[in-house]
């Protein structure tokens, strides 16, 4: 059920990161007018009205992280959720701003049983080390909300190359992943996963590949606890990580097997050549997955559907059942019962970048009312 052709008309940035990432930002227009010239040439001041300080203040007071923040009925839709679908761990990635401790704020508000956030920016090499008040704030909204270790699988920053030959660029890729991954040990969360990236640098596919699983065995060794997970990538160019043989080949090489495991992103996978837009291609993408790599390294799933077309290689996430992939397959994995007891995240786009979390929530609805 597989498209192997290899299209080089991915976009450079990935869809995620673009249309996938959460943001808390308000928008302040100029509050002094900006200069306008009629049809004479002669500049005009056209007023723009003011966001008040109350509000920015308001908004930025919402998504503190701490205990007190979690409103009751936040609890009660997820313990409901949590008894109504035992098996089932959904939620959605969210924005960590004001620190991870917010993330949980965030993800309970949702009512997620599961969620994702970046541990640090993630669109920089370097970040302010994480204070011990942090960390105890995110192991106290933890407790507050029932969620295990295995509920959180925070994103890797998307700078990370473990693939290349650079070796200025591969330093810093193995020192940003420590630091991540050091960073997940300390907030106590079980799982981080993140893009292996492309063979440059002047190596082979081959050894892009097993490049991945030095710097794997190389952050297994340094940090304790944490089980990294390779994210399967949507192919095309020079990405690795893109079919199953290529997880394989990685987890092969890594010395401690308990400490790596593979994250399945659907709109990847499509991408990439297998066909899970039906029921038999589902099935037959998930006996494949068994065979290569083992179902027992199967971790988490990125539920997204796909804006690009099959085989296409293009990082383009969709809303649920608004893509190519459609809302039955969807429906098939949130039942599929050597699936369902994995966590299931969303990384879809939203048409309002500000309020992203209620149009989660809705596509969490949707899943939910899918799950039988």
């Amino acid at each position: 059920m597989r498209n192997r052709s290899s299209k080089r008309n991915a976009k450079s940035e990935p869809e995620e990161l673009r249309d996938g990432e959460a943001h808390e930002e308000v928008q302040r227009p100029a509050s002094k007018g900006t200069a306008k010239r009629d049809k004479a040439g002669v500049k005009k001041k056209v007023k723009v009205e003011k966001v008040e300080k109350s509000v920015i203040k308001k908004k930025k007071n919402q998504v503190v992280g701490k205990p007190e923040n979690v409103e009751p009925e936040w609890l009660e839709v997820i313990e409901d959720r949590r008894e109504k679908f035992p098996k089932t761990r959904l939620g959605a990635h969210v924005s960590a701003a004001g620190g991870a401790a917010s993330a949980i704020l965030r993800a309970a508000e949702l009512g997620a049983t599961a969620f994702a956030f970046f541990p640090r920016p993630h669109r920089a090499w370097k970040a302010p080390p994480m204070k011990e008040d942090e960390v105890e704030r995110f192991k106290a909204m933890m407790e507050k909300c029932g969620y295990k270790p295995a509920d959180a699988v925070p994103h890797g920053s998307y700078l990370i190359n473990l693939a290349t030959g650079d070796p200025t660029m591969r330093e810093k890729s193995l020192e940003c992943l420590e630091e991540e991954v050091s960073r997940c040990s300390r907030l106590g969360v079980a799982f981080y996963n993140f893009h292996p990236g492309s063979a440059l640098g002047g190596v082979t596919h081959e050894k892009g590949l097993e490049l991945v699983s030095e710097g794997l065995n190389q952050v297994i060794s340094k940090v304790e606890n944490v089980v990294i997970l390779i994210e399967n990538m949507c192919g095309g160019g020079s990405k690795v990580g893109c079919q199953l043989e290529d997880l394989r080949t990685i987890v092969d090489k890594v010395v401690y097997k308990d400490r790596v495991g593979v994250c399945l992103d659907t709109c990847h996978a499509y991408a990439a050549g297998y066909d899970i837009s039906t029921e038999e291609g589902l099935e037959t993408t998930v006996e494949e997955f068994d065979r290569i790599v083992g179902l027992n390294y199967l971790k988490a799933i990125h539920l997204n559907d796909s804006k690009g077309e099959f085989g296409c290689n293009a990082d383009r996430h969709e809303k649920i059942g608004k893509g190519c992939i459609g809302q039955e397959t969807f429906q098939r994995i949130m039942n599929h019962q050597r699936l369902s007891h994995i966590p299931m995240i969303l990384e879809t786009p939203a048409e309002d970048r500000i309020d992203r979390r209620s149009e989660h929530a809705v596509e969490m609805d949707l899943l939910y009312s899918l799950t039988s």
